[in-house]
């Protein structure tokens, strides 16, 4: 696991300061994260904020604004900067790598996890978007396999936490990008399939 993870970086972060921002990671990350770190007025959209700052409820009509605040300590740290955009979402796709791990080892089996997380970790398309910045389905990706591996192990144990935890990764994920719902409708779906045959009978 930590050779993937260590080729995941090697790849994944290559130039990470190139190409130049584009309009999703300054409109959505970049420009509320430098006014929050800064402690200049926030640009909150549809002027709708949280608190005598204002920090931002949303970025966009149908996505909260977590990336700002995860983005946030990171412009602080490192400035105004690209590579202070594109290292968290980094490192949300190293977390996407563990919990992908995670989640078909307790269901599949170490090798089956190895071999998945592995597979992910080398595709183009992963490696591409999770260097590329304030890709907001990064977080959604990362709550929805969080939410599947909760809700797995609550159905399985029966775990009170586990319950809690479930409804937490879906709200969360719902906040992120309301397209969320497409996730939580397909594994309802899935369950309903799944277990038709007990509820007919």
């Amino acid at each position: 696991l930590a050779l993937i993870l260590v080729t995941y970086f090697y790849l994944a972060g290559q130039q990470l300061h190139l190409p130049g921002l584009h309009n999703d990671e300054a409109q959505e990350a970049g420009l509320p994260a430098l006014q929050i770190a800064s402690g200049a007025p926030v640009t909150a959209f549809r002027n709708i904020g949280i608190g005598a700052h204002r920090f931002p409820l949303m970025v966009q009509d149908y996505i909260g604004a977590l990336h700002v605040y995860i983005t946030t300590p990171f412009v602080a740290a490192l400035g105004p900067t690209t590579i202070s955009l594109r290292l968290p979402s980094l490192l949300i796709g190293a977390v996407i790598l563990l919990l992908t791990f995670g989640f078909t080892r307790a269901g599949w089996g170490n090798s089956t996890a190895l071999l998945a997380a592995g597979l992910l970790a080398l595709h183009p398309s992963f490696v591409f978007w999770s260097r590329q910045g304030t890709l907001i389905a990064s977080v959604t990706l990362a709550l929805a396999i969080a939410l599947l591996w909760a809700t797995a192990q609550w159905c399985k144990h029966g775990n009170v936490h586990m319950a809690l935890a479930s409804g937490l990764m879906a709200g969360a994920g719902v906040y992120s990008k309301i397209l969320f719902l497409w996730i939580l409708g397909g594994m309802a779906g899935a369950a309903l399939l799944l277990n038709l045959s007990w509820l007919l009978q």
